[in-house]
């Protein structure tokens, strides 16, 4: 997980290491993708599967690159994949929540036209 996101909540590893741990036992939370370099995992993606009597949604809770490997598409083909997830999971719209100041905002508003709301 990166750690140095800005987050307004601390990182707290044992509270990550424990919903990891749900999200891998249970896909009805959701599901979990990481993108390997070789035998070395270098990004990953998350997306949890909400719950509404009004609406069925999907969050990309998480979604990361490895600095090293930024710039070579990588995002935007785990981007492409929340897309194709969601669908195949009935998905009436698919979130994304960026923090404040996060530079990858356009990157995400432009490549993921399926993306309900960008917000951060």
């Amino acid at each position: 997980m990166e750690q140095a996101d800005p987050w307004s909540e601390p990182f707290d590893e044992n509270v990550v290491r424990l919903s990891l741990r749900d999200l891998l036992q249970n896909t009805s939370y959701g599901v979990l993708y990481l993108a390997w370099d070789g035998d070395r995992s270098v990004a990953y993606l998350a997306i949890c599967f909400d719950y509404s009597l009004e609406y069925r949604g999907k969050g990309i809770d998480e979604l990361f690159v490895e600095a090293s490997h930024r710039g070579q598409g990588i995002g935007s083909g785990l981007l492409d994949l929340a897309e194709t997830v969601s669908r195949e999971h009935s998905a009436h719209f698919l979130r994304l929540e960026v923090s404040h100041g996060n530079p990858t905002i356009q990157l995400y508003r432009g490549v993921a036209a399926s993306i309900t709301s960008v917000t951060s």
